[in-house]
């Protein structure tokens, strides 16, 4: 059959459960830091420290992947020190790992290293099913972000590598990376000679996957996913679904 379009795959958390990962490695990190102040709950305290993960991604530009002792380092500032948590995010952000104090900070943060490391999340439930119907149709762009390295083992161990046409990992998403993601799918395309009738990005977040997409002119579908997916207000995707599944009747 011939191609007649592009389908550019966002990763983490719209086709692999990378949360489920995530929630382990910083739920051990405020265990570790617990040892050391009894006040931190792991359960409680996990909203606290995504909400102080999110600014430190904000403030690294957009960068999941930065050093996660400055996490730590943040968690201890709020929780021991009594900073805000803006605050707390804020100065970590500005501290260098020789002025860290407390090796609780360290030894948390490689604990929550190593499971993100080491652990290999799941495929979400029908996901290779989707990527097989589609792949009859369209050219397939994997896109995700983060260390290439970490990325190509899930990649590789999940077979995804098989299944897409294309794999192009960076680091920060943005509308530069989108143009070339969508490059590379349509020099695969033009080889197919197939007309590129859709090109079509699929994400869990606004900020991340929608928005850059639209900026270069994408047709977006929105699977909100767990980690501050945003909102519609924001940036307003063509199409909003609840479940894989359902790309199938939209493509």
């Amino acid at each position: 059959m011939r191609k007649v379009g592009i389908v550019i795959f966002d990763m983490d958390d719209t086709l692999v459960d990378k949360e489920t990962v995530f929630v382990e490695a910083q739920k051990t990190m405020l265990q570790t830091m617990a040892e050391h102040d009894p006040r931190i709950d792991p359960d409680k305290d996990l909203g606290i420290l995504r909400e102080i993960d999110h600014e430190l991604v904000r403030l690294h530009g957009g960068k999941h992947a930065y050093k996660s002792w400055k996490l730590a380092e943040a968690l201890w500032l709020h929780y021991h020190e009594g900073k805000g948590r803006l605050e707390a995010a804020t100065l970590a952000f500005k501290l260098k790992k020789s002025n860290v104090e407390h090796s609780c900070i360290t030894k948390a943060a490689k604990r929550h290293d190593n499971i993100l490391e080491n652990r290999i999340p799941r495929l979400i439930n029908g996901a290779k099913e989707v990527l097989r119907e589609l792949k009859k149709k369209y050219v397939l762009v994997l896109f995700p972000s983060g260390k290439e390295k970490s990325q190509q083992k899930v990649i590789k161990h999940l077979g995804l590598d098989k299944i897409f046409d294309v794999i192009f990992i960076c680091e920060v998403k943005n509308a530069s990376a989108f143009l070339k993601a969508k490059r590379r799918g349509e020099e695969v395309l033009s080889k197919a000679a197939g007309k590129s009738k859709r090109i079509v990005m699929i994400g869990d977040r606004i900020s991340q996957d929608i928005i850059p997409a639209k900026e270069v002119g994408l047709e977006t579908i929105w699977i909100p996913g767990p980690y501050f997916p945003g909102n519609r207000q924001e940036g307003m995707p063509d199409h909003e679904i609840s479940s894989l599944c359902e790309l199938l009747k939209l493509l």
